[in-house]
């Protein structure tokens, strides 16, 4: 199968967007809020912060969460935190920053109402983040979290995050960030503790869904996410993860799923891990680990004990570049699935592919290329179809190398490091 590279292929998490802005019946004029003209005013500064001018030499200080709420009325600004923050208090929150398509594609968000500066947590703390959100001040596709999008060149950095139960009102819901987009990073940012994160779908302890072209690096989480959404209502429900929901286009390096669980609610779900649902179109997955983690998927397809789908869907070309799955390893976790979930494997499901997605203008008409190498993976499969110790379905262009395995499927040692590949079960029978 020659593939033929489209000019302009709309992203998974794009297109999630645009249909649950035409099923809310919300079009790109519409209102935001009362008070819009305040949330981007760029004032001085004076008596919102502790002091500072909100520059990279004298950033903004905060030490409230009054002051943190702040960080709403300049978006583009430095912030550092200057103390631990208990959100013990806090009943209703706004999540900071808001998904706004750009003007030219419902799909493409624009930076401008999100959080687009850096803020620099300093090692310190921010706990018992238990928030109702208030959805008739907000857009009605729910992008929950402390920040509800973060955009541009975006940065949060060198923060711990503990005691958080957020229930997210719809899609991209995460204990820090809801949507990543644009060049953000987050990096060095720690969930520990005991945590919650619920939500329709792409939902992850720290970020629901990250379109970033850069990474997530250095972080961890221990979390509890629950995904509730099922395939009724979307062409496809998907992405859940501990440490990240859906992640596309973003690499993730040095990335810990150090304990929780997944729990998917809904039926026919598909992509999801214990690190993250998915790294769709990511350069590289490296270094990173899963541990102490279970995964309740019932019907499910592309479910993986570190990353549940991966890979470049251009990659399918001969010598195009292939998401690089490296280094990673996956200890004690185990995934409870039926017997009719599909493509399942200790490190990877397989690369994205749903029957719904196969053709039409949003088009995705085989699984995306990657090469699994030098990783290792000790766990329990209970269920499913074409399991693989390694690796659920392989595609074309596709690859596991220098990889081990200790992984019992249904109890009995899994001799198969791959479940199923193109050459023994078509794509035809793929859901």
């Amino acid at each position: 199968m020659t593939m033929t590279k489209r000019p302009l292929r709309r992203t998974l998490l794009g297109v999630l967007l645009a249909m649950v802005f035409i099923a809310a019946a919300v079009v790109p004029s519409f209102a935001i809020r009362a008070d819009v003209a305040s949330y981007v005013t760029d004032p001085t500064g004076a008596n919102l912060y502790a002091g500072g001018s909100g520059t990279s030499e004298d950033p903004y200080h905060i030490q409230t969460v009054e002051q943190f709420s702040n960080i709403r009325r300049n978006l583009k600004a430095k912030f550092v935190l200057d103390n631990d923050l208990d959100f013990s208090g806090v009943k209703e929150w706004d999540p900071i920053g808001y998904y706004i398509p750009d003007g030219t594609d419902i799909e493409v968000a624009s930076p401008a109402l999100s959080f687009r500066g850096k803020l620099d947590g300093k090692g310190h703390t921010i706990k018992n983040f238990r928030p109702n959100f208030a959805s008739a001040s907000r857009i009605g596709i729910g992008l929950d979290g402390l920040f509800a999008s973060l955009n541009g060149k975006g940065k949060i950095l060198n923060l711990t995050l503990t005691g958080f139960d957020v229930k997210g009102l719809g899609m991209m819901v995460g204990g820090l960030v809801g949507y990543m987009g644009g060049q953000s990073v987050l990096k060095n940012i720690h969930m520990v503790g005991e945590n919650k994160v619920l939500g329709f779908t792409n939902v992850g302890g720290l970020v629901g869904g990250v379109n970033s072209t850069r990474y997530l690096k250095d972080c961890s989480a221990v979390c509890d996410v629950t995904l509730t959404g099922t395939t009724t209502s979307l062409k496809s429900v998907m992405a859940a993860g501990v440490l990240c929901g859906g992640g596309e286009g973003t690499s993730f390096e040095n990335c810990k799923a150090l304990g929780g669980s997944v729990t998917c609610l809904g039926t026919d779900v598909d992509s999801i891990g214990a690190v993250s649902g998915c790294a769709f179109d990511a350069k590289y997955f490296k270094n990173c680990s899963a541990e102490n983690v279970t995964i309740n998927a019932k019907n499910a397809s592309m479910v993986g004990g570190l990353v549940g789908m991966a890979g470049n869907l251009e990659g399918c070309d001969k010598n195009s570049a292939r998401t690089q799955i490296t280094g990673c390893t996956v200890k004690n976790v185990t995934i409870n699935l039926e017997e009719g979930a599909e493509r399942i494997g200790m490190i990877l499901g397989g690369g994205y592919f749903r029957q719904a997605w196969r053709t039409g203008e949003e088009s995705y008409p085989e699984p995306g290329a990657f090469v699994v190498s030098n990783c290792s993976a000790q766990g329990a499969i209970n269920g499913g179809k074409w399991v693989g110790s390694i690796l659920g379905f392989q595609s074309r262009n596709a690859a596991v190398k220098n990889s081990k395995a200790n992984v019992l499927w249904n109890g009995k040692k899994l001799q198969k490091q791959v479940g199923a590949s193109i050459n023994t079960v078509s794509l035809d029978d793929l859901s």
